[in-house]
C-alpha cells in the first residue's frame, strides 16, 4: 500500500448509521501497520480497509485515535478518550492472511 493512497473504510461504529462510509488515505506506515487519516469511530474496529483505485481490500481496522491520545499512548495499547478520533491503525492484507495461515485456517 503506497503513501496518499485513497482508501474507504465501510462498518458499523455504535455512534453513526448501521452501515458507515468513510473515505481518507494512508498517512504512514508505523511498524508494518498502516496509519490511516480519517475521521473514525469506536466500533470502526474490524472494518475492512478499501483500495479506492484498485477497488480492493488491502486492511484491517484495528484501532482508532486523536491528536490527544496519540500523545498518551503507542501503538497497540489501549484505546482512551474520545469515540471518534482523526486517524486509525489497520493491519495490512498480507499480515492478516499471514495469521491465518499461522492458525491453520488457509
Amino acid at each position: 500500500m503506497t503513501l496518499g493512497a485513497d482508501i474507504v473504510i465501510i462498518g458499523h461504529p455504535f455512534t453513526g448509521n448501521p452501515w458507515t462510509y468513510v473515505e481518507g488515505d494512508v498517512s504512514n506506515t508505523v511498524n508494518r501497520e498502516l496509519q490511516l487519516d480519517a475521521k473514525l469511530a469506536v466500533g470502526n474496529s474490524g472494518s475492512p480497509i478499501l483500495d479506492k483505485t484498485n477497488n480492493r481490500v488491502v486492511g484491517m481496522l484495528f484501532q482508532i485515535g486523536d491528536k490527544q491520545t496519540a500523545n498518551l499512548n503507542t501503538l497497540g495499547s489501549e484505546q482512551t478518550g474520545d469515540t471518534t478520533g482523526e486517524f486509525g491503525f489497520a493491519h495490512p492484507i498480507d499480515r492478516i492472511l499471514e495469521q491465518i495461515r499461522n492458525w491453520g485456517a488457509l
